[in-house]
């Protein structure tokens, strides 16, 4: 909801007060202290097995739920015969292998994905992370050769 509202950037406080600034939505759902808790509590990562995870794969942290998220997208999604492909940047502030600078965006620093969008519906079917995988399994060639298509978008993962 914080997305919808546009309320993503304000602080947890600001979205529970009762003076008729935040959403009623937060305060109806539950309270700010079961909110904080279920947020320290919430993992999508299994912290015993990440070290040897990332040794073949940069986003092993969220790996998973990215897969699972790009896969119900394939599910409900049938691109139709026109697509294209989107380049945004998703703002982040914080350590990751894969965080661009990108000098004409408003959030100059954030993770750059490539979207194959419907170009009808603007639906995303598919979703790939720009950046330097180590040798493994989802290590794949970014860069454009010689006037050629990009290798992500042959990849195993768009197929």
């Amino acid at each position: 909801m914080t997305g919808l509202k546009k309320a993503q950037h304000l602080n947890l406080q600001e979205l529970w007060v009762d003076y008729g600034t935040a959403p009623d939505c937060f305060r109806a759902t539950m309270s700010i202290k079961r909110f904080a808790t279920l947020l320290r509590a919430l993992r999508f990562d299994n912290l015993d097995t990440r070290e040897a995870r990332k040794k073949v794969d940069n986003l092993a942290p969220i790996r998973n739920i990215f897969e699972e998220f790009v896969t119900k997208c394939r599910i409900y999604c049938q691109a139709g015969e026109y697509v294209t492909i989107d380049e945004m940047l998703e703002a982040s502030c914080g350590c990751c292998k894969f965080c661009q600078y990108v000098a004409n965006k408003s959030s100059k620093y954030g993770i750059k994905i490539y979207a194959l969008v419907d170009a009808r519906m603007f639906y995303t079917s598919r979703l790939e992370i720009y950046g330097e995988q180590p040798e493994g399994p989802y290590r794949t060639d970014s860069q454009a050769n010689s006037g050629e298509t990009p290798n992500y978008f042959h990849c195993k993962h768009w197929a």
